[in-house]
């Protein structure tokens, strides 16, 4: 009996040997099967068309008739630049084709801005959707085709979310200061800008934590409390309350939105300074801030899940080569 027990008691000890003592050993299997090559890829292109959105889309208004343009835009008499078009793209020129009228280079930016977004959140909600692919290959084929059919609710849920939210960014942009007895659709873009911006891929992405439903036609909307939004909407408190991304994925929804954020607020600081410059006018800085800040927020989650992935790789092929050479050893004791 006693010979037993010292077995029971020697293996239990190489038991708890063999497993690993600390959780840094272990690498993060998510990072790891994040699509590394597209992703960098796409986050270049994405981030290229985003500054040619905010720099040369709102110049095609140069191939608009002048008086069109003029009568819709308000354009001063002694603005002569849009009478043709140019083939200058000088500094000096776009700045002052930017800036002739705000409303009309947000809405450019704000139409390009929402095509790029449509784009890259269809992609990112790929995404998802094959990162929770489990079981065989056909399995995960009828999971795909499962999880696809619920495509057009969720791109109208995410438009619906981004409208909702873009009200609640220009209350926010009045508290902070805009005006709000004039320059309202300056306002208002800005706001549907930083919605498309910072809200719509993780709505399409995830789902919107928060949702309506209608028990009659004659009845109010009740918001859905159901388990599942439940679970979402302590999901979206992790990655934008918290700030608290544990993947490539989250970095990829987190990361730009709080960059859209705080371009936006330091972008707002030009606007103070008594420069009389015609590129400080409402909402011109923010809006530029907001572009740059979601750019690099975009190469930063990158960038850091670019390191996480090699790190992690690099650890497991070390603790690979260290297993192997354990069971090399073994073998040749055992030969010996």
């Amino acid at each position: 009996m006693s010979s037993r027990k010292a077995k029971v008691v020697k293996t239990s000890e190489l038991q708890k040997k063999s497993k690993p003592t600390t959780t840094a050993e272990i690498p993060n299997f998510e990072s790891l099967s994040f699509p590394f090559a597209p992703y960098t890829g796409l986050v270049g292109i994405h981030t290229s068309l985003l500054a040619f959105t905010a720099l040369y889309l709102p110049r095609s208004s140069l191939y608009i008739p002048t008086a069109l343009y003029s009568a819709y835009f308000q354009v001063p008499d002694d603005f002569t630049v849009l009478s043709q078009p140019q083939s200058d793209i000088s500094g000096a020129s776009i700045i002052t084709s930017l800036t002739a009228s705000p409303v009309q280079t947000l809405a450019w930016t704000v139409g390009g801005v929402a095509f790029l977004q449509t784009w890259w959140g269809g992609w990112v909600r790929q995404w998802a959707l094959r990162a929770r692919e489990e079981g065989s290959e056909g399995e995960r084929k009828a999971q795909r085709q499962e999880l696809e059919k619920d495509k057009v609710a969720a791109l109208n849920q995410a438009f619906v979310a981004t409208a909702a939210t873009s009200v609640v960014f220009f209350a926010t942009l009045v508290l902070f200061g805009a005006p709000l007895t004039s320059h309202l659709a300056h306002t208002y873009l800005l706001s549907l800008l930083l919605s498309f911006l910072a809200v719509f891929p993780p709505a399409y992405t995830l789902g919107v934590p928060l949702s309506l439903t209608w028990p009659s036609y004659l009845s109010l909307p009740q918001l859905d409390s159901s388990q599942p939004r439940f679970v979402q909407g302590l999901y979206w408190a992790r990655l934008f309350a918290e700030l608290s991304p544990r993947s490539p994925l989250e970095r990829a929804l987190v990361y730009p939105a709080v960059g859209t954020a705080l371009g936006c607020w330091l972008g707002a600081i030009p606007l103070a300074l008594d420069w009389d410059r015609s590129w400080q006018a409402w909402p011109l800085p923010p809006t530029y801030g907001a572009l740059l800040g979601y750019v690099l927020g975009s190469l930063g989650a990158m960038i850091v899940s670019a390191v996480q992935y090699f790190a992690d790789m690099n650890r497991m092929n070390t603790k690979i080569r260290e297993e192997r050479g354990v069971k090399d050893k073994s073998s040749k004791k055992k030969k010996n």
